[in-house]
């Protein structure tokens, strides 16, 4: 987990980190949004934020503003939230 937190020392700006889910596997004790959450503020510099997956869509739209970049990673329906935010600033 240490080397995935890693891979987010690049971000400069906002980071936000909802649940993780086991995609066909079985769940690993201690790997959890708030624990990678953690470790990324360990390796210093970043202040990820975590979010509950049903909260995303109020909690990442207020702070858009023109010309962002949202990027969404992960299994599941994760792929939807980009959607979600798209429709909900079209509005």
């Amino acid at each position: 987990m240490d080397e995935f937190a890693g891979c987010f020392q690049g971000v400069t700006d906002e980071l936000f980190i909802t649940d993780i889910y086991a995609a066909s596997e079985i769940p690993i004790d201690g790997v959890n949004a708030r624990a990678l959450c953690d470790r990324i503020k360990a390796q210093g510099g970043l202040k990820p934020v975590y979010v509950a997956r049903d909260k995303i869509l109020e909690t990442v739209s207020p702070v858009l503003r023109d010309g962002d970049l949202v990027i969404t990673l992960g299994a599941g329906d994760i792929t939807a939230v980009s959607n979600e935010i798209q429709g909900y600033l079209k509005e």
